[in-house]
């Protein structure tokens, strides 16, 4: 635990520790330079209890200060805490059982209640539990709870620990960095109570957070791109710093706006989760049991209550083929845009981790195949640490991923895209990202679909030219590309298929990636917006 001028909620988050059901444990506090009587406080527990280790020095910032902690800790499990939560009783017990049976998980946190200043419960915060839902939080948020978190010290030693660089994100930084080589997970059932309070420091420097939770996934994005980390020996994360790296400006914008809170309204809303929005959930147990809604949620009932609308007002909703769905994320921006989606993804994790995210969702058929150039089976290397780059490509995993780890294979069903479009009808959009398999998922395309997209990496240019070959016989005339994640085109306008490759081809950064947007007519539609534009003009659903 690191602290600076905690007094006035230091002793209640000591004694939450202290009295801790597991006992086995030493209590590395680190005192960042306080100027007020926390030093006091923390002399006087440390006479009394013999696990806690106290050490003091000058103000250095709180990753200066848990680093040093973790470097005084003996023990293998570095279990964090801040000076102004409460630990529940059973925490540590709960979380050292867990990674003792689950030796694959280095890093665990759990759901936590949050509380006022004076310890009134304001609503209960609940996490993705398993790993893959974890990961796909974590592309855009942090999906660990920072104190409640329990980590393998080896681990976080090895990935070099907190940087002072991302000040209150530092946590989201490490999580990244630790997940390139762990699994993640959280506990179910609440572990800790959260203060909110206005001395808060990721309330008082919340602006700037934002700032860098954005650089931490700029950083993610380069390693992942086998590319140094661009924030090794940087001193401050600017939103100029960010542009040179490539974010955009809306980007910087759209993280920006996120971090500005109402100080009137989200007290009310808090107190109306509690007061009214959990008591009628526990009214309405019973009804939402037989209407099926297992889950506790708020998107639970508004998916049951949006596909209600859409069964008694049907109108048309853009079809989408969500190719390589992995997990959901893009299928849930196509939804939001107002789709229809089928998912093709042939990892069964992957395919429950769909199944379960999107239950009760009308508008997502989940189908746990693959697509090539041949309906038949086809034997896939998985990639259980990153099953992002899981691939039927041999080729694909002698490229920038050669030190991943491959450690398994599944033999899966694959159809075609002529067979999907018998079955489903055709999409407005069909997105691919099959990891070096586009030229065949391509191939078995006979038709034109609107609008569709695949991934594109600079060494495998030669295939790229390939399925540009491939559409522009079948008709294809717009085609635009974007870098990365970004869904902001490289082009102006809209270019032929030569002129597309030869921009692509003059690309210096070797590891360049991104998606080719490919369109029918002469017209290329905004990415980011996608179903959306074009519909009203276009084959529906």
């Amino acid at each position: 635990m690191s602290v600076y001028n905690g007094q006035r909620f230091l002793s209640e988050a000591v004694q939450s520790i202290l009295g801790q059901s597991f006992s086995d444990f030493e209590f590395v506090i680190v005192d960042d330079g306080s100027t007020d009587k926390s030093s006091e406080i923390l002399a006087q527990y440390m006479r009394r209890d013999g696990r806690i280790r106290f050490h003091r020095h000058t103000n250095k910032g709180r990753a200066v200060s848990l680093n040093i902690g973790m470097e005084l800790s003996k023990g293998r499990y570095i279990a964090r805490m801040d000076a102004d939560d409460v630990a529940l009783p059973h925490r540590l017990k709960e979380q050292v059982d867990f990674l003792e049976l689950h030796p694959e998980v280095g890093l665990l946190s759990g759901s936590y209640e949050r509380i006022s200043s004076d310890g009134r419960l304001l609503d209960r915060v609940r996490l993705p539990l398993r790993d893959d839902e974890i990961r796909s939080m974590m592309l855009h948020s942090n999906a660990m709870c920072h104190p409640a978190v329990m980590m393998r010290k080896e681990v976080a030693i090895a990935c070099g620990g907190y940087r002072k660089v991302f000040l209150d994100a530092d946590d989201y930084d490490l999580w990244l960095r630790m997940s390139e080589r762990i699994q993640l997970a959280n506990l179910e059932q609440p572990i800790l109570r959260y203060r909110v309070h206005s001395k808060q420091a990721s309330i008082v420097n919340l602006r700037h957070q934002m700032l860098c939770v954005l650089a931490a996934r700029t950083a993610a994005a380069f390693r992942k791109q086998g590319k140094p980390d661009p924030f090794s020996g940087v001193e401050q994360i600017t939103a100029e710093l960010l542009r040179k790296l490539g974010v955009t400006t809306a980007e910087i914008q759209e993280c920006l706006q996120a971090s500005q809170r109402n100080p009137v309204l989200d007290p009310i809303r808090s107190a109306l989760r509690v007061r009214v929005w959990h008591p009628l959930l526990n009214f309405t147990r019973p009804i939402r049991r037989a209407l099926g809604l297992r889950k506790k949620s708020l998107r639970a009932i508004f998916v049951w209550f949006e596909n209600l609308y859409w069964s008694v007002h049907p109108g048309p909703r853009p079809l989408v083929f969500d190719v390589g769905a992995n997990t959901g994320v893009k299928t849930a921006q196509y939804l939001r845009n107002g789709a229809k989606v089928v998912c093709f993804e042939p990892q069964s994790a992957c395919v429950d981790a769909l199944r379960e995210r999107f239950r009760g969702n009308d508008r997502v058929v989940v189908v746990p195949t693959a697509l090539g150039a041949h309906i038949g089976e086809a034997e896939m290397s998985i990639s259980t640490r990153e099953n992002t780059i899981s691939t039927f490509a041999d080729a694909w995993k002698t490229g920038r991923f050669k030190d991943m780890i491959w450690d398994r294979t599944e033999v899966v069903p694959v159809t075609t895209l002529d067979a999907a479009i018998d079955q489903y009808g055709i999409p407005f959009y069909c997105k691919i990202d099959v990891e070096g398999f586009e030229q065949s998922v391509l191939s078995g395309l006979t038709r034109q679909i609107p609008v569709l997209s695949f991934e594109f990496c600079a060494e495998g240019l030669d295939q790229t030219q390939a399925c540009l070959d491939l559409l522009s016989r079948l008709g294809y005339a717009s085609f635009n590309a974007c870098s990365g994640e970004t869904r902001v085109y490289l082009l102006p306008g809209a270019v032929s298929a030569a002129e597309l490759m030869n921009h692509l081809r003059s690309m210096s950064d070797p590891l360049a990636w991104g998606d080719v947007y490919a369109a029918v007519g002469s017209r290329m539609p905004d990415s980011r917006l996608l179903p959306r534009l074009l519909k009203a003009s276009s084959g529906m659903a």
